[in-house]
């Protein structure tokens, strides 16, 4: 292995191919004078413009890991780096879409899609135009002056997703922000993601509990299971993906392993 770096010996990956390194990632709690290790010497690496899946049963540290890659939440052990340097709190280039709705309510929508870049001190002229352009993107070009309390829940989900947007992080971290609303909803969503995903290649880490969402938007379906990384797949279907992919032999197969792979204890 001379000349290789640890992440090119075990991935194949140059350290300049890789968004977000995950390495002996440790995090525990005490709830009830308990304590709990939800992630236990983690292992994870990320590529540029990759868009991962993180699956795994309650309680098996999908979150966790998130809120750890955005600088929320403190290891105990380990660490986790990106192109910018070691995560050891929240950062520009990496932005968050939670499952609960986590916009400003006291922001109209089109304020609300611009107040990261204005926090940042970001002149207008040049933020205004992506501003713009997601707001429209995302469907909400006659809301944009509404309240967060006028809009429903899939509106309020594409106002947050348009937001993080306009903030330019690299690093999208999404922790199951579709799994609340209706399907015909999620399913707009899903595609909505899709493409801005296809436009700006970031890298997009997606906590889901969602096999059939999983399959649909990922390069690559992690399953965390007891701490770690219990399996790590590369989903093998050509995108564009759509309704084919339920009858698809080889589909079918892969989505009963994974549900298999979840139901494991």
């Amino acid at each position: 292995m001379t000349g290789l770096t640890q992440t090119e010996a075990t991935t194949g990956q140059t350290v300049d191919d890789v968004a977000v390194d995950v390495r002996g990632l440790t995090i525990t709690f005490t709830a009830a004078g308990k304590t709990i290790t939800p992630i236990d010497g983690l292992d994870l690496q990320v590529r540029r413009g990759e868009l991962v899946c993180i699956l795994g049963p309650s309680g098996q540290g999908k979150s966790t890991l998130l809120r750890a890659v955005a600088g929320l939440t403190r290891p105990d052990a380990g660490s986790i780096t990106t192109p910018e340097g070691a995560v050891t709190e929240p950062g520009a280039e990496r932005g968050m879409v939670f499952q609960q709705d986590a916009i400003p309510m006291w922001l109209r929508v089109q304020d609300n899609v611009a107040f990261g870049p204005k926090l940042r001190g970001v002149p207008r002229a040049e933020y205004q135009p992506t501003v713009d352009h997601l707001i429209e993107e995302v469907g909400l070009d006659e809301w944009r002056r509404a309240w967060p309390r006028q809009l429903s829940g899939g509106m309020r989900k594409r106002v947050a997703i348009a937001a993080v947007f306009a903030n330019e992080p690299s690093i999208l971290l999404m922790d199951e922000p579709f799994g609340a609303l209706d399907f015909f909803t999620r399913e707009k969503l899903q595609g909505l993601l899709l493409q801005l995903w296809a436009e700006t290649a970031k890298t997009v880490l997606f906590v889901t509990h969602d096999v059939d969402e999983a399959l649909l938007l990922a390069d690559r379906i992690v399953i965390l299971g007891k701490g770690r990384v219990a399996q790590d797949i590369t989903v093998p279907f050509a995108r564009p993906r759509g309704d084919d992919l339920r009858s698809d032999p080889a589909a079918i197969e892969l989505r009963q392993e994974l549900i298999g792979r979840l139901g494991e204890k």
